[in-house]
């Protein structure tokens, strides 16, 4: 397995909005505003991957991750790092 060095971040992102049941035609919807912290562990031009878990080896190097969210990089508002990398 390939160790990976991952930082925290906090990813602020806009998500679609459902509802259950019926609804008047003139009511309006707007997407939600969410904020997602986790490891950074993949990032591209078209996606940004969180990790809610990483386990590290003896040297403290991320070895695998858990719960994991891919976010769409177009629904991205803002991202900051909140913690700096482990290395």
């Amino acid at each position: 397995m390939r160790a990976v060095e991952v930082r925290i971040v906090k990813v602020v992102w806009v998500d679609s909005v459902a509802t259950i049941g019926w609804r008047d035609v003139e009511e309006e919807f707007e997407p939600c505003k969410v904020e997602s912290v986790g490891y950074l562990w993949r990032e591209d031009r078209d996606v940004v991957v969180l990790a809610g878990s990483v386990q590290l080896d003896s040297d403290g190097e991320v070895i695998a991750v858990c719960n994991t969210m891919a976010i769409p990089a177009f629904a991205i508002v803002n991202q900051e790092d909140i913690c700096p990398s482990n290395s």
